[in-house]
C-alpha cells in the first residue's frame, strides 16, 4: 500500500489548524459579545487548541489513507474512526484526471481524480501525490484498463469461436486433444514478456493566441455573474456617483431635459450596461485562465486534454466509453464561424470539471474543422434536418406574448406600490410584444433532428445552440413525452437518451415539438435502428472499421421513412428540411406549401 505524499499532509494540517483554529476563536467572541456568555479572553485559548486539534485530525487522516494499483482493481482505504476500504475494478473506469493548483505546481504535487460509470461523483481522489506518480497511475491505469478490456474481448471472441466449432463438429479433433496455447508454446519457451511500448501520439488540436482571444470574448461563464457583487464594496460608491452623473445630465430632478421618468428609465438601462460589461470582462478573464494553453491529443483509443494558466488540468476520456458528440455555437461563435466540441461518456459530461463531468473536448475552432472532428469520432453525413410544424413555430410565438404581458401586468402592480418606480419602467416588457414572432421564428429555426445512417441527431437553441450526435448503439431509452400545452397543439417530443450523466444538467438529446404521429414513428425507428445496430454490431465482434459494413445495414430504411413522412394530413407538407451546410448558417428556406395552404 502506498501514502500520499508528505506534504500534502503538511497542506491539510495547515489547513485544518487554520479552520478548527478561526471556528475556535469566532465561536467565543460571538458567546461573550452579544450573547454575554463566558469571557472574550477564552478566544485565545480555544483558537490555539483547535489549531492543534486539527493539524492533528489532518495528520491522522493522512497516516489512514493509503491506496494500491493491482492488476484488476484500484483498492483504496481510508478512515480515521471508521476505516473504509474500497476496491474499484479497473475496467470501470472511465477517466482518469489529474490536476494541479497554484500552490500545488509550487510544490511539484497533484490530484488524481478516477471516474467511473454509472454516477456523477467521483469515485476516488488522491489529494495530493508527486508529479512523477501522478503520471505513472495515470499511464498504468490505463495500460491496465486497455489490457483487462483486451482479454475480455478476446474471451468473447473463443467463447464465440467455441460456440461455432461445438455447433459444426469442428471441435472434435481427430490427432488427440491438446489443451496448451495455440502455438504450442509454453510460457518458458516463449521468452520473458516485454513491457507495453508507450503508444503513440496524435496531436488533434492546439488552441492558438488568437483563438484563445476570440473565445474569452464571445464564451460567457455564469461564475462572472459574481464579479460585481464582490467587487462593490471597492467600486461601489464610483458606479453610484456615475449614475447620479448620468441621471442629472438627463435632466432629471431639474424640470429640465427628459421627463423624470425617462431620466430614470435610461439611467436604470446605464447601470445595467455596466453591470453587463464587468460580467463580460470578468467572464473573459475567466476564460483566457481556463483554457490557456488548450492541448487535445490521441493515444491509443482515447483522447487526453490539458489546459489551464494558474492551475494545469488534464485528463482522459475512453473513445470505446462515449456515448454523445455535442457541437455548441452561441450567437457570436455561429456569426463568426465558429463551434465548439464535446464529448461525453457514461460516466462523464461537459463542464464539471472532473466532478462528473468531462471538459469542452474543442473548446473553439472553425466550424468546418469542429464537425471533421466530430466525424471522425461518430461517423455520420451531410446534415438535413427536419424542422418541427409551422405551428410549433406559432405556439412560440403566443407564448412569448402571454410571457410580456405577465411581466407587465407584475412590474405595473409593483410600480403601484413602490411609488419612486415610474409606470413607464413597469411597461418596458411590453417591447416583447413585436419582438414575438422574431423570437419565436428564431427559437423554430434552430430546432430540428436527422436520422443519420450510424447516429441520430438532434438540435435545439438560438443563443447557445447544441447538435448532439447519438449513436444508435448507445441508446438506452427512447420516449416520447406530451405536456398539456403540446397535446393542445397536437405536438410530442421525442428524447434518445443514453447513459450519459450530462442528462441531469444539460438534458438528453431531444426532438422538440414534432407532429405527435411522426414523434411516435419516429420513436418506433430509433428503436429498431438500434436493434439493428447491437445485431450486426454482435455480428462483427463489437467493431465496425467505418461505422458501417455492407450494403445491407440499413435495409429496409426506406419504408420506414415513407412511412415516417407521410404527408397526408394536416401540416406535414410545411416541415421544412433544412441542409445546414458547414459555414452556412442564414437563408433558410422558406415554409413549404402544402394542399392546406401557407399556414396548413
Amino acid at each position: 500500500m502506498t501514502r500520499l505524499h508528505p506534504l500534502s499532509a503538511v497542506l491539510d494540517a495547515a489547513r485544518a489548524a487554520l479552520q478548527f483554529g478561526s471556528f475556535g476563536f469566532f465561536a467565543v467572541l460571538l458567546l461573550s459579545g452579544p450573547l454575554g456568555f463566558g469571557d472574550a479572553a477564552a478566544a485565545f485559548v480555544l483558537a490555539p487548541l483547535g489549531a492543534v486539534v486539527g493539524a492533528g485530525y489532518a495528520v491522522a487522516r493522512y497516516l489512514r489513507f493509503e491506496y494500491d494499483l493491482r492488476p484488476e482493481h484500484l483498492v483504496v482505504t481510508s478512515g480515521v474512526f471508521a476505516r473504509q476500504e474500497r476496491e474499484i475494478p479497473l475496467r470501470r473506469i472511465q477517466n482518469v484526471d489529474v490536476s494541479r493548483g497554484v500552490i500545488q505546481r509550487l510544490l511539484g504535487l497533484a490530484t488524481v481524480r478516477f471516474e467511473t460509470a454509472g454516477g456523477s461523483a467521483t469515485e476516488a481522489t488522491l489529494d495530493a501525490v508527486g508529479v512523477d506518480e501522478a503520471e505513472r497511475l495515470r499511464h498504468e491505469v490505463g495500460e491496465r484498463v486497455r489490457a483487462v478490456r483486451e482479454r475480455e474481448r478476446a474471451s468473447g471472441d473463443a467463447a464465440g469461436r467455441g460456440a461455432t466449432a461445438e455447433s459444426t463438429g469442428q471441435a472434435a479433433g481427430t490427432a488427440g486433444t491438446r489443451t496448451g496455447p495455440a502455438d504450442g508454446l509454453t510460457g518458458t519457451e516463449r521468452g520473458p514478456r516485454t513491457p507495453a511500448a508507450e503508444p503513440e501520439r496524435e496531436t488533434l488540436y492546439e488552441i492558438s493566441g488568437g483563438d484563445l482571444l476570440v473565445l474569452s470574448a464571445v464564451s460567457f461563464r455564469p461564475g462572472a455573474i459574481a464579479a460585481p457583487v464582490f467587487g462593490a464594496p471597492f467600486v461601489g460608491d464610483l458606479v453610484v456617483d456615475g449614475l447620479l452623473v448620468t441621471f442629472r445630465l438627463l435632466g432629471g430632478g431639474r424640470g429640465g431635459g427628459f421627463p423624470d421618468d425617462l431620466a430614470i428609465l435610461f439611467t436604470a438601462l446605464a447601470g445595467l450596461l455596466a453591470f453587463a460589461l464587468a460580467v463580460w470582462v470578468a467572464s473573459a478573464a475567466l476564460t483566457y485562465v481556463r483554457y490557456y494553453d488548450f492541448r487535445l491529443e490521441r493515444v491509443a483509443d482515447e483522447l487526453r486534454y490539458e489546459r489551464g494558466l494558474a492551475g494545469r488540468y488534464s485528463g482522459t476520456i475512453p473513445l470505446d466509453k462515449m456515448q454523445t458528440v455535442t457541437v455548441g455555437e452561441n450567437a457570436a461563435m455561429r456569426r463568426l464561424g465558429y463551434a465548439s466540441l464535446s464529448v461525453e461518456t457514461a460516466g462523464y459530461a461537459p463542464g464539471s470539471d472532473g466532478a462528473g463531468g468531462a471538459e469542452t473536448t474543442v473548446p473553439l475552432a472553425s466550424r468546418d474543422r469542429v464537425f471533421s472532428l466530430a466525424r471522425d469520432l461518430q461517423p455520420f453525413g451531410e446534415r438535413s434536418f427536419r424542422r418541427p410544424p409551422t405551428r410549433a413555430r406559432r405556439r412560440y410565438a403566443v407564448r412569448y406574448v402571454i410571457v410580456s404581458f405577465v411581466l407587465a401586468g407584475l412590474g405595473l402592480a409593483a410600480a403601484r406600490a413602490l411609488s419612486p418606480v415610474p409606470d413607464l419602467v413597469a411597461l418596458v416588457p411590453l417591447v416583447g410584444l413585436p419582438l414575438a414572432p422574431v423570437a419565436a421564428r428564431a427559437k423554430w429555426r434552430h430546432r430540428g433532428y436527422d436520422e443519420a445512417d450510424d447516429a441520430v441527431l438532434t438540435r435545439s437553441g438560438f443563443w447557445h445552440r447544441s447538435t448532439r450526435v447519438v449513436p444508435y448503439y448507445r441508446l438506452q431509452t427512447v420516449f416520447v413525452r406530451r405536456t398539456v400545452f403540446q397535446r393542445r397543439w397536437g405536438l410530442a417530443s421525442v428524447t434518445a437518451d443514453t447513459a450519459s450523466t450530462s442528462s441531469f444538467v444539460v438534458g438528453d438529446a431531444t426532438a422538440y415539438d414534432l407532429d405527435g404521429g411522426d414523434a411516435d414513428r419516429l420513436r418506433e425507428r430509433l428503436i429498431e435502428r438500434l436493434r439493428a445496430d447491437l445485431a450486426e454490431r454482435r455480428g462483427s465482434g463489437g467493431t465496425r472499421g467505418d461505422g458501417r459494413r455492407g450494403d445491407d445495414a440499413d435495409e429496409g430504411a426506406g419504408e420506414d421513412d415513407a412511412d415516417g413522412y407521410d404527408a397526408g394530413e394536416d401540416d406535414r407538407l410545411t416541415d421544412e428540411v433544412e441542409a445546414d451546410e458547414d459555414g452556412a448558417d442564414g437563408g433558410a428556406p422558406g415554409d413549404a406549401t402544402g394542399p392546406g395552404g401557407p399556414n396548413a
